[in-house]
C-alpha cells in the first residue's frame, strides 16, 4: 500500500486555487491568464532543482531573475 503525503492546510489551499483557477481557465480574461501562467513559473522556481539540472542555457539569467524581468514586462499589460 503506497503511503499518502501528509499536506498543510496552507498547502491544500494553495492547491485548491490552482485547480479552481484551472477549471475555470477558459473562462479567465488576457491578465488573469498571464498571472495564473506567472504564479505556474514562480510555484516552479520556488521548487527549482539546481543539483540535478542537465543544461541551462548560458546566455540566461537564473531563472528568478528571468521571471523577475518577464514579470515586470508581462505584469504591466492591460486590455480594455
Amino acid at each position: 500500500m503506497a503511503a499518502t503525503a501528509v499536506i498543510s492546510p496552507a498547502e491544500e489551499q494553495y492547491l485548491a486555487d490552482f485547480s479552481r483557477l484551472f477549471k475555470g481557465y477558459g473562462s479567465l480574461r488576457a491578465e488573469a491568464k498571464i498571472r495564473l501562467a506567472m504564479a505556474i513559473l514562480y510555484d516552479v522556481n520556488d521548487a527549482w532543482d539546481h543539483d540535478n539540472i542537465i543544461a541551462y542555457p548560458d546566455d540566461m539569467p537564473s531563472f528568478d531573475e528571468f521571471l523577475a524581468d518577464i514579470g515586470h514586462s508581462l505584469y504591466s499589460i492591460r486590455w480594455k
